[in-house]
């Protein structure tokens, strides 16, 4: 007992030896505060003041990015927020923007419609997270994303999206907490430039269709647009996309894909129905691996990936380029009418409760359906009566003079085998085949240069896969018609070169041509004409 007693005093005597005193414990906490007061708080202060700084400019200032083509987005939200009744959101890109005649839908189908599509660089991710925020029973979703990498994909651009917050911020409380991080990233540049603009008394400004004003109560852009004003396909359409769950590679395409069957989930618990449509696509922007075996496979692949109903048949939506707008995915009024109407016989197609001669009939007969409009006559020209194949662009040149460039072919040109390029066109000389200007040729198998040509433009055979033959006038040398070398702007490309295609130069300079330095890059095509 007593060795017990003595090992307890020991331990306790052991104890004491470490008892710190109140001195050195007062000189501690004097030196863990003088620490805090001057390393923490001013970390605090680093961190801090900056977030707050942030969160005034963003949420605080006046906005400077509301009146812009972007501001538009919180515009939609707020629509969307407030229609209550059974309703029909179209999701996607601009080309839902440019796309839809919500009036016209909501005169065929009864029920409201609110337009959901703005901008593809915001990407289709924060368009599903936004479109969450008024979902109700009876609802039909429609999602029609554009057919690329960027909106397939759970892509978010966080400086666009800021400058989409700047034009209403309550929507940061729908948006998908893990992008966060993105947006405190580009809350810096975003802040500067606000700020900037603020001092200033500036504002950033849309021009054209890309004005704000442009946009009605649906959220269509309602912008003018009777014709394609576009020179070429600026965008090769691919679709290619696939997914292939089995192997160990999660796509970026994929992960979109269960992105959307966690939104299609979502919305059938709120009573919601979701459909999958498909953006209107130029046909002439089609690369060349979209055969009809590949897009069937396309589709075939979305139909059993997507967890509801795909109502659209990817054919009815790649569309005749005479539809098209600015872009690929871009439509004019015309285009917009018949897209429209597809989309809406697409949606009655699937509404039980429509008495089968509405269900199953047309919205509008093919016949009444506007024709493509094709280019834009306002600075262009089609030939007399002799030429009425090509269309041709007045320029004018670094010296003064008047010329003109073709720059497409009309539809009774693309149907021709054999076209032969005028040498003026009412007194104006025809100076430049232009890039894409055979796009949609596919028949022409003999094209025969003008006298007056001096240019023919990178690209400018894109579409003519079916040439053979090339005919250079007589007479010309090498430096009296400029191309392109072998390069990616090369006037011949895998898109549009028949492994036939020979090129026919007057034979006393066919050995310049074979030497020329832009000319030589095309010498396995290059053959003397035979007088």
């Amino acid at each position: 007992m007593d060795n017990e007693i003595n090992m307890l005093n020991t331990s306790a005597e052991g104890q004491n030896d470490t008892i710190i005193p109140p001195e050195t414990s007062v000189k501690e906490s004097k030196r863990n505060t003088k620490w805090f007061l001057a390393v923490f708080l001013p970390m605090l202060f680093v961190f801090f003041i900056p977030m707050i700084t942030i969160f005034i400019v963003v949420f605080i200032l006046p906005p400077v990015y509301d009146t812009t083509f972007i501001g538009e987005l919180g515009e939609k939200y707020e629509l969307l927020k407030e229609t209550d009744e059974p309703k029909i959101v179209i999701v996607g890109g601009s080309s839902v923007a440019f796309g839809i005649d919500s009036k016209l839908m909501e005169e065929k189908l009864g029920m409201k419609v609110v337009n959901f599509g703005l901008y593809a660089n915001l990407g289709t991710k924060i368009m599903l997270d936004l479109s969450k925020a008024n979902i109700n029973e009876g609802d039909i979703i429609v999602i029609a994303p554009e057919m690329s990498d960027q909106t397939l994909s759970l892509y978010f651009n966080s400086e666009t999206a800021m400058q989409a917050l700047d034009g209403n911020a309550s929507m940061l409380f729908d948006i998908d907490s893990e992008n966060f991080e993105s947006l405190i990233g580009a809350s810096w540049k975003f802040s500067y430039e606000k700020i900037n603009y603020l001092i200033t008394g500036e504002r950033p400004e849309n021009a054209g269709a890309y004005k704000k004003e442009n946009f009605n109560e649906y959220g269509d852009n309602v912008f003018d647009r009777p014709y394609n004003v576009m020179t070429q396909a600026t965008n090769t359409i691919n679709l290619t996309f696939r997914t292939n769950y089995e192997d160990d590679v999660e796509t970026d395409y994929e992960k979109y894909i269960d992105y959307v069957n966690d939104y299609i989930k979502y919305a059938n618990r709120r009573g919601a129905t979701v459909y999958y449509s498909l953006c209107p696509m130029n046909k002439a922007a089609l690369g060349k691996n979209n055969s009809e075996d590949a897009i069937y496979e396309y589709y075939r692949n979305l139909v059993n990936s997507i967890n509801c109903k795909v109502i659209s048949n990817v054919n009815d939506y790649i569309m005749d380029e005479g539809y098209f707008f600015d872009s690929e995915f871009h439509l004019n009024n015309a285009g917009v009418t018949v897209r429209t109407v597809k989309l809406i016989d697409d949606i009655k197609r699937e509404n039980e409760d429509l008495d089968d001669r509405i269900r199953f009939s047309q919205t509008m007969p093919a016949s009444s359906l506007p024709a493509p409009p094709g280019f834009k006559p306002a600075d262009v020209v089609e030939g007399d009566s002799e030429n009425v194949h090509f269309i041709f662009t007045e320029v004018t040149g670094s010296n003064g003079e008047v010329y003109y460039k073709i720059t497409g072919i009309n539809d009774a040109g693309k149907a021709q085998t054999k076209l032969e390029i005028p040498n003026n066109v009412d007194g104006i000389p025809v100076r430049v085949l232009g890039a894409n200007a055979l796009l949609g040729c596919s028949n022409l198998k003999e094209l025969v240069i003008g006298q007056n040509i001096t240019a023919i433009e990178g690209k400018a055979l894109n579409g003519a896969t079916s040439l053979e033959k090339l005919i250079l006038p007589d007479g010309k040398m090498p430096g009296d018609i400029s191309v392109p070398n072998n390069s990616s702007e090369s006037l011949i490309t895998d898109d549009n070169c028949n492994p036939d295609l020979k090129i026919y130069v007057d034979d006393q300079y066919y050995s310049s041509f074979a030497g020329d330095y832009f000319w030589g890059d095309y010498g396995t095509k290059l053959t003397p004409k035979i007088q």
